[in-house]
């Protein structure tokens, strides 16, 4: 799996990130979220915004999703970092 997403970890602004099982430090299938070459697991993330299967895949693996009431996904992110 392996799914773009928007995440926000603590003293960082909102970045574009990876959801993905597809990391060396992805385990048994367990998806990470990786900003840059840094791993995240559900406890170090924030929230996270993406597509609705993203976002189910994350919310499966513990992560903190954003509803979809409030998901701005994708447009409100073609500016930021990468």
């Amino acid at each position: 799996m392996d799914y773009p997403v928007v995440a926000t970890v603590p003293g960082q602004p909102p970045r574009r990130a990876r959801l993905t099982t597809e990391h060396p430090m992805s385990r048994h299938g367990i998806p990470l979220v990786v900003i840059g070459s840094e791993s995240y697991d559900p406890g170090e993330v924030l929230w996270l915004d993406g597509s609705p299967e993203a976002l189910e895949e994350a919310a499966k693996a513990g992560f903190s999703v954003l509803p979809p009431e409030w998901s701005r996904w994708p447009e409100a992110y073609d500016a930021l970092e990468e």
